[in-house]
């Protein structure tokens, strides 16, 4: 009786995430051309934990800035609510949309982690190397990505 009190109150205490599976249904409702690529980059960046915050302060799924969710608010016109998955999911849709006009999929990837601003530095010659968080990034988001497209044409 004990163990099954226990259960029940740690089962209570268990927040359950978003999957790869909700991320891309959510992007495909709203036309994306890439819903995988999103899902990938929502497991990279929180493990599908809608309401994480980092130690430097990145926000929700797919761990937005302050500064970057402002950027969106104000030059894509999406206000929404970092920590609500759903509408994280349609933010970083027109994010990634955004960032793919200035760059191809690798340095858009880099932008997303590392900055806009660094980026441009970067292939400016102006910064270098690409910081290690960013590398480990990159790969995460490529092996979870091939992951997901497996089988999928």
């Amino acid at each position: 009786m004990k163990r099954m009190i226990f259960i029940l109150l740690l089962a209570a205490t268990i927040t359950f995430g978003v999957t790869a599976d909700d991320v891309i249904e959510w992007a495909e409702k709203n036309g994306c051309k890439f819903p995988q690529l999103l899902a990938a980059i929502a497991y990279a960046e929180s493990s599908y934990r809608p309401e994480v915050v980092s130690d430097s302060g990145a926000i929700g799924l797919f761990q937005f800035m302050p500064a970057t969710a402002k950027d969106i608010s104000d030059r894509l016109g999406y206000n929404f609510e970092p920590t609500d998955a759903q509408q994280a999911t349609y933010a970083a849709q027109k994010y990634l949309e955004w960032l793919f006009k200035h760059f191809k999929l690798y340095h858009a990837l880099i932008a997303w982690n590392w900055g806009y601003g660094n980026t441009m530095k970067y292939l400016d010659g102006e910064l270098a190397p690409l910081p290690y968080d960013t590398l480990v990034f990159l790969w995460n988001v490529s092996a979870k990505y091939s992951e997901l497209t497996k089988g999928v044409k």
